[in-house]
This record gives C-alpha cells, sequence and structure tokens, in this order.
C-alpha cells in the first residue's frame, strides 16, 4: 500500500492533547493500517519506510527536533532529516 494524498492530509491533522511522537506513529498506523511494530521497528518495505517518513514529517512539523525524533525511532538525527527532505519532495513542498 503507498499513501495517499488523503492519508498525507490526515496525517498532518493528528491532533491530540498531548502530542507525542508515538501518538503520532500511532495514528499513522491507524490511517495506514501498517503495524506500528513495524513502523517502530527495522522493516525496510517501501511503504513501511513511507509510513515512518510520515511519522517523521508530522513530527518536525509539530516542532519536535531531529535528535528526539531520532531517539524515538531509534534512529540517527541525518536519517530523520533525509525522511522529511523526502516526504517534502514528494509533497511538492521543496
Amino acid at each position: 500500500m503507498i499513501l495517499s494524498p488523503e492519508d498525507i492530509t490526515a496525517a498532518k491533522a493528528i491532533v491530540a492533547a498531548r502530542v507525542t511522537i508515538q501518538n503520532i506513529a500511532r495514528e499513522v498506523a491507524d490511517l495506514t493500517g501498517i503495524p506500528l511494530d513495524d513502523i517502530m521497528g527495522r522493516c525496510r518495505k517501501g511503504e513501511v519506510c513511507r509510513a515512518r517518513e510520515l511519522v517523521c514529517y508530522v513530527a518536525y512539523s509539530r516542532g519536535f527536533s531531529y535528535p528526539r525524533i531520532g531517539m524515538a525511532l531509534g534512529r540517527d538525527h541525518t536519517t530523520i532529516m533525509q525522511a522529511v527532505r523526502n516526504m517534502r519532495q514528494r509533497r511538492g513542498e521543496a
């Protein structure tokens, strides 16, 4: 499954009383049907990577820093930077 523009729009509109990266990841998992364990894990399937990039994009747009997102997802901050860059390019923002 490839993320549709509707999925991306819905994920950007995630509103929670207390936004955390874990909550964002949960919402993306619910919206995409991709298991949360896959998004938070090491899976490298294309659809899982795109969902993970969406989590990074939404978290960064909500004010979380690259290092903080990286700690939550078990990745280096430069990986998070690339994920956000990829999502911006897909959205036509870059």
